[in-house]
């Protein structure tokens, strides 16, 4: 498989966990949270693009 395919498999299970983990958290309603808490779409966009370029989604490194 293509990097750009790992990536982009990866982005995707990031994205997912992470809105996932916001609503596990906080709820539906984070609208009482800084703009930088908030497990946004967009905030969960940037943070799923940042993490899947380093590590898996069960923290692992990537070892190349």
């Amino acid at each position: 498989m293509s990097t750009f395919k790992k990536r982009y498999k990866n982005f995707k299970l990031w994205y997912v966990w992470l809105r996932a983990e916001g609503v596990r958290l906080y709820g539906e309603d984070q609208s009482d949270l800084a703009w930088y808490a908030k497990y946004s779409r967009y905030n969960c966009f940037w943070w799923a693009v940042s993490n899947s370029g380093t590590h898996n989604i069960d923290g692992t490194y990537f070892n190349d």
